[in-house]
């Protein structure tokens, strides 16, 4: 009778190895992608969420205020609010508030990646 030792050959490690590496090259670019994702929809909530600070302040104080989007840079005239972002890009724009809040332009325009967006400015 002869004894057999515990544990793994090399054969059975080797295949283990193999599937693991298929399933990772498989499934890494998607969730690298979703990541990405995740990661613009954060950012075109910021800009969001600036814009509607910027109108209800406007609104609030009767003051107007001027937001300059230029590239990958967000900034706020008459405050200290300046962002930078990695995936938008926004073609030169300036969004004016009057004092009552309500601005001259509907919609911002933006390119994630090469991807032509819009967002709503109400």
């Amino acid at each position: 009778m002869k004894k057999y030792s515990k544990g793994f050959t090399l054969i059975e490690i080797l295949v283990v190895l193999l599937i693991s590496g298929l399933v990772i090259s498989l499934t890494g670019p998607r969730l690298f992608n979703l990541f990405e994702g995740i990661q613009v929809s954060a950012e075109e909530k910021r800009v969001e969420e600036i814009i509607e600070r910027v109108k209800i302040v406007s609104f609030l104080r009767q003051v107007s205020h001027t937001i300059i989007l230029d590239g990958q840079t967000l900034s706020v005239i008459n405050n200290d609010i300046k962002l930078e972002f990695r995936h938008l890009y926004f073609p030169a724009t300036f969004l004016r508030f009057n004092k009552n809040g309500f601005t001259d332009i509907s919609k911002i325009r933006y390119l994630v990646g090469e991807k032509e967006r819009f967002m709503h400015v109400l």
